[in-house]
């Protein structure tokens, strides 16, 4: 057998196991949820250890995500204060009996600043003339266009191709890889 197929077979094994692991672990937060028992877990729970856990893993990611805030900065910079204004200012708003803005506060920050980046890519906005966002900046021989391709690369929507170009992206369906399989160590580190 093929090392090719021996990887396959590892991984459709390991998904089943993440699979049965993640049942039974739902199935035990929804027996705290409903049992009551999770209210008095809480109560070991407090403030403090919660803001230094979010704190932590928060700060973990600031060198991934904020430097990239700065290459397109007309981008980033109205996806952070949209991301503000809807977790801060607008959280108490309720649509439909629901607080949208806090509960989705990045989804629509992040939907309503690609949706005005594809605007201002359609418009024009980051369209240089006789500079391609294809060509390598190293063959590109013109200042004008040297000076222009970042931000044609950064701001505009058009220039990734990311969920075309990639392989592995598919839309997910239960039970892809086979039946679940039920191990208990799997088990008991998702509970």
């Amino acid at each position: 057998m093929s090392s090719e197929r021996l990887l396959v077979l590892a991984f459709k094994h390991i998904m089943k196991e993440i699979q049965g692991s993640i049942i039974i672990g739902s199935a035990f937060q929804a027996f705290l949820g409903y049992s009551g028992l999770m209210a008095l877990l809480l109560r070991l729970i407090n403030p403090v250890v919660v803001a230094t856990i979010i704190a932590a893993v928060g700060l973990s990611f600031y060198s991934y995500g904020f430097p990239r805030v700065g290459t397109c900065l007309e981008i980033g910079v109205v996806q952070i204060l949209l991301v503000v204004l809807f977790s801060l200012y607008l959280r108490k708003i309720l649509v439909l009996g629901h607080c949208v803005f806090l509960i989705y506060a990045v989804p629509l920050g992040l939907a309503i600043t690609w949706s005005a980046a594809f605007l201002l890519t359609e418009a024009g906005a980051y369209s240089y003339k006789g500079c391609d966002v294809n060509v390598p900046a190293s063959n590109i021989l013109s200042n004008h266009c040297r000076k222009h391709v970042s931000r044609m690369k950064q701001c505009r929507v058009d220039t990734s191709c990311a969920l075309r170009s990639s392989p592995w992206f598919r839309f997910p369906y239960p039970l892809q890889c086979g039946a679940p399989a039920f191990h208990w160590k799997m088990a008991l580190v998702m509970c």
